[in-house]
């Protein structure tokens, strides 16, 4: 079951990703998702909340599967990832050289 919410949680990443592609068109059109999603402050807000979202639900689903079952590395590597993701999805702001942390868009 918790595989399941796990699995709701990214497949609501990827709607939002493609919601976001789809609501751009014509000359403007910025390249990559990460632009789209820093296009305007409410896009920003929400692309955090679903990457956050799903981050949150693998790191429980690796602490209350993975772990009990004792497949470490699995965990390990899924744990960083979500944590990766945080930190990426956190730091993702238009191209600022006076901001001390500014990610640009991949």
């Amino acid at each position: 079951m918790l595989f399941l919410i796990s699995l709701v949680a990214l497949f609501g990443v990827n709607i939002w990703h493609f919601s976001l592609l789809l609501s751009f068109n014509g000359e403007k059109r910025p390249e990559t998702i990460s632009e789209h999603a820093y296009s305007t402050s409410r896009n920003l807000r929400i692309h955090r909340i679903f990457h956050i979202i799903a981050s949150a639900s693998l790191i429980t689903y690796t602490i209350l599967e993975l772990l009990p079952s004792k497949q470490y590395l699995l965990a390990g590597l899924l744990v960083l990832g979500a944590l990766m993701d945080v930190v990426e999805v956190s730091t993702l702001r238009k191209e600022d050289p006076t901001h001390p942390i500014s990610a640009t868009p991949h």
